[in-house]
């Protein structure tokens, strides 16, 4: 049924049943009897943006509620769903490699050429609706693929980010970034160590200059040691040492 009612042409809008469209996604991830059933989310979300829901100041609430829903369902492949959309809404690639646009969404599933343009006032509400369900993902996922993309997708919001997502990253990162935050085990390395000194780095980059002070010292000691082990060639953790 939402196949067809996405599916009519843009000329019948829509605008007045987004907020039922995003009640029946949401009930139809959590409940659906199949997880092929399930997964129809990642289909409708390209459906939805193509129909440009994204650009319509009423949809903003609709979708980031839908958002956090589905970043903390317990099925991981939702949760993989939604982490691969919010990337590309930001400006990742499948690959979770950053693009030369941040405001623009390319859909191959539905077209090889359709490339939307995204507000940066959607972009903004989206990040700060699901900045908290992402770093709690980039820190305790219990799935290490998962923690990876969330923790790309955080090195992502940065510059969406308000004050307050900021401030509070940096006073609880040693807490969300294990790997920078264990004084044990400061010299992993792989994607955890490379996302975390992004995250660090772009969070200094965006913030102002007194709230760098909210970054534990455990941090600045622990980059300091990978720095150095790295300049003296002893740097050979295994990664899974800081998990």
């Amino acid at each position: 049924m939402l196949d067809c009612l996405l599916g009519v042409p843009c000329c019948f809008p829509l605008d007045n049943v987004i907020n039922i469209i995003c009640s029946v996604i949401k009930s139809f991830s959590c409940c659906a009897p199949k997880i092929s059933w399930r997964l129809k989310s990642d289909k409708w979300f390209s459906m939805l943006f193509a129909r440009g829901f994204h650009n319509l100041h009423e949809s903003d609430g609709h979708l980031a509620d839908l958002f956090v829903t589905l970043l903390g369902h317990p099925e991981p492949e939702q949760r993989f769903v939604v982490l691969q959309l919010l990337g590309r809404l930001v400006g990742q690639d499948m690959h979770g490699e950053a693009v030369l646009q941040s405001n623009t969404i390319i859909y191959k599933l539905l077209s090889p050429d359709l490339v939307l343009s995204v507000p940066e006032s959607f972009l903004s509400l989206v990040v700060s609706s699901t900045w908290d369900q992402v770093v709690l993902l980039a820190s305790s996922d219990s799935l290490l693929p998962l923690k990876i993309h969330a923790l790309a997708l955080l090195v992502a919001y940065m510059p969406y980010a308000g004050r307050q997502q900021l401030q509070s990253f940096l006073a609880a990162a040693d807490s969300v970034l294990h790997v920078l935050g264990k004084v044990t085990h400061p010299t992993c390395e792989g994607p955890l160590l490379r996302l975390s000194l992004a995250l660090i780095a772009g969070a200094c980059l965006y913030s102002p200059a007194e709230d760098i002070s909210l970054i534990s010292q455990d941090i600045w000691r622990n980059i300091e040691t990978i720095g150095l082990s790295r300049t003296e060639g002893k740097l050979g953790g295994l990664e899974k040492k800081c998990l």
